[in-house]
């Protein structure tokens, strides 16, 4: 059963990555979360059920840094879902990451003996289960029941911390409530899930890992039917998840039939405004709007919902305006003489040829050519 679960469970992640790689990014988070669940399941199921040699050697020992990555999987998750912002922000994203890095440098010297090792210790704690602690004990710095209590404490810190961003920003204009019901569920879901181990784990090291596999089976079973219920809760009440199929940005806002925009946001537009036209960020080709959103220390949701609904255009489309102004100013200040037109593209933000042809034609009815020989004539005359 237990292998039915986890492979189920793979499936589902899957499907999330095939659906969701490419419009929703984030929510392939949710699917690395998944199989790091499913890769634990197999690994128990490897180690009392199966007992085949060659996988628990492949997996004991090796997977160890996953088991720490949920959390912050989890919180990058919510943090993207709610805020509308990217996956990673900025550097401080990286010190999430330091409990696996640390346990993955821990587990070195194990990463380093031969695979037929491997398989002699693989082999040895199917023969005896009571050797796991012994032999966990040789490669890593600190006690083997640390590591395990800090798992599920590690990611209980996390869900705090996510339910904290649900309270924080579940009232934004731009977080649908399908989504947001979505967000709650599978919180409530994961608590419940990390709740029902940190009780059967306390019991377990409170028995001094003595492996009565009564306490580490129901543990297993009750954690697996938890995500079982998963991709049910997926098909059944959330397929917009799962198939990728979300409501566009502006679909949502008209959704929530969002009011007039009042006077903090009028005032937010006209510092986008400026600081866009004073600093000329649009030179750089490769700025976002979450860009704007660190420089002006601003919620990125608000800047997008400046565009939207003060100004009334698409990002790309103003900084596309401003650019081909600029192109134009260097046309008329003679530029064209001592660079190319392509180089003048360059110079004004555009990355390639055919994104400035394309906007300065959209922008002012010719193209750059075109453009350079009427101001020459014009000149003539």
């Amino acid at each position: 059963m237990l292998l039915i679960l986890s492979l189920l469970l793979l499936l589902t992640s899957l499907i999330l990555i095939g659906y969701n790689w490419r419009s929703h990014p984030q929510t392939i988070l949710i699917a690395v979360i998944f199989i790091i669940y499913a890769l634990y399941s197999l690994l128990y199921y490897f180690t009392i059920e199966s007992k085949n040699d060659f996988w628990y050697a492949v997996m004991f020992g090796n997977l160890t840094p996953l088991w720490y990555l949920p959390g912050p999987l989890l919180y990058f998750y919510y943090r993207s879902t709610l805020c509308n912002t990217e996956i990673f922000t900025s550097w401080k994203d990286a010190l999430h990451f330091i409990p696996s890095t640390v346990q993955c440098l821990t587990m070195i010297p194990y990463y380093r003996i031969p695979f037929a090792q491997k398989l002699q210790i693989a082999h040895s704690i199917h023969e005896n289960p009571d050797l796991i602690q012994q032999i966990a004990s040789q490669f890593t710095l600190y006690s083997v029941a640390f590591d395990f209590a800090s798992r599920p404490l590690f990611i209980f810190f996390y869900i705090i911390a996510c339910y904290w961003l649900l309270i924080k920003y579940s009232a934004s204009s731009h977080n649908h409530r399908y989504t947001l019901r979505w967000l709650k569920a599978f919180l409530l879901l994961l608590l419940l899930e990390n709740s029902i181990y940190a009780v059967s784990l306390y019991l377990l090291i409170n028995q001094s890992f003595g492996f009565t596999y009564g306490i580490v089976d129901l543990m297993h079973n009750i954690t697996g039917a938890t995500f079982f219920i998963v991709p049910l809760l997926l098909i059944a009440f959330f397929p917009q998840i799962l198939y990728g199929s979300l409501k566009s940005k502006s679909t949502v806002l008209k959704s929530l039939n969002a009011p007039i925009p009042d006077e903090s946001f009028i005032e937010l537009s006209e510092r986008i405004k400026t600081y866009m036209q004073e600093k000329q960020l649009f030179l750089n080709p490769d700025l976002e709007i979450s860009d704007i959103s660190i420089v002006l220390k601003v919620p990125r949701h608000h800047i997008a919902y400046c565009f939207t609904n003060v100004l009334q255009c698409k990002f790309t489309t103003y900084k596309n305006k401003l650019r081909v102004a600029f192109a134009q100013n260097l046309f008329e200040n003679g530029e064209a003489v001592l660079s190319s037109i392509d180089g003048i593209g360059a110079k004004s933000g555009f990355k390639s040829r055919s994104a400035f042809y394309e906007a300065f034609k959209a922008e002012t009815g010719m193209t750059p050519n075109q453009f350079l020989k009427n101001q020459s004539f014009d000149k003539l005359l």
